[in-house]
């Protein structure tokens, strides 16, 4: 029975050939996993990556556009401190010239007239710089989008070598998505677009910027009852936004004769105004006056018209 010997041996070596086999088989799917796993959290990470550089990049824009509402606010708070300011000063010098007569009292509101107008062309400088803040955000804001919109698309690649050089059996590849960030996400606003941050602005605006008016602010004066001859006084101001490009103030104040007359067997009502006090301010992208003849101004164009028309021609203009 010698021939049958090593029989064994023959059964071991067959089994530790498929028992190798089976053990790089394994080793080589497992290597294969782990390089699916590592490819897959790359592309995670970049994606991820990607997503908080425009979070990132979307946040900047909110703040810079917040910041250009404050400075807009600003602005139309300076053009309406200065319209007022042209506005006391003229009512100042008027009553300086109708107490003539008393020249101490004459000589008081013609000062306070004086140095009213000095402070009302001296915010000059204010709006022309928050003037300039603006343009610089607008400039600041154009390069930051340009810049982040090169970085964000290109973080797949970045990801993309970082895989490759960890790699050196797969060539890993993470596309860019197809749309063209942040084109499709931050739009800048142009022509009529730009009345939904205009929007913005004004509902922000507090009342001394939109509505400075007030009816009867003295008790009225009446000579004869039931309408035949009575006084008033009315202020009527405010600040408007003229077609996106112009913050423009107009404050006015007039006395009001309101009387009746009888003609031809009828009795008539009639009305006079007699202004005391104009005054207007503005601020221009454009650089000139596009509202000469419209606009509400807080009710000044139909409650002293003949007050605003003389306000259009002291107008102080940045």
């Amino acid at each position: 029975m010698n021939y049958q010997s090593g029989q064994s041996t023959l059964l071991m070596l067959v089994m530790s050939l498929i028992l190798m086999l089976t053990i790089v088989f394994i080793f080589n799917t497992s290597q294969l996993l782990s390089e699916r796993q590592q490819a897959k959290m790359l592309a995670d990470q970049s994606a991820y990556a990607t997503a908080t550089r425009q979070a990132r990049l979307l946040n900047l824009n909110a703040y810079i556009n917040r910041t250009q509402i404050a400075n807009q606010l600003a602005i139309a708070q300076g053009v309406s401190t200065a319209s007022w300011s042209k506005y006391a000063a003229q009512t100042s010098t008027n009553i300086s010239r109708a107490t003539s007569w008393f020249p101490p009292v004459s000589a008081v509101f013609s000062n306070i007239g004086t140095g009213l107008n000095y402070f009302a062309d001296s915010l000059g400088i204010y709006i022309k710089g928050y003037g300039i803040e603006v343009k610089a955000l607008e400039l600041a804001q154009d390069s930051l989008n340009l810049a982040s919109n090169a970085t964000i698309l290109n973080a797949p690649k970045e990801f993309g070598n970082l895989a490759k050089a960890n790699s050196s059996d797969y060539d890993i590849r993470l596309i860019a998505s197809a749309s063209k960030f942040p084109a499709q996400i931050i739009k800048q606003y142009t022509a009529q677009e730009r009345q939904r941050m205009a929007d913005v602005v004004l509902s922000s605006a507090d009342p001394f910027i939109t509505n400075r008016s007030k009816n009867d602010i003295f008790p009225k004066l009446v000579l004869a009852p039931g309408g035949w001859n009575e006084y008033r006084i009315h202020k009527a101001g405010g600040t408007e936004l003229v077609q996106l490009d112009e913050w423009k103030g107009i404050d006015t104040l007039s006395i009001h004769h309101y009387y009746k007359t009888i003609r031809r067997f009828k009795i008539r009502k009639k009305h006079d105004e007699i202004p005391i006090g104009w005054g207007s301010a503005l601020g221009s992208q454009l650089g000139q006056d596009k509202a000469s003849k419209s606009g509400s101004y807080g009710g000044a164009s139909s409650t002293n018209p003949k007050s605003r028309r003389y306000a259009e021609k002291n107008t102080p203009q940045w």
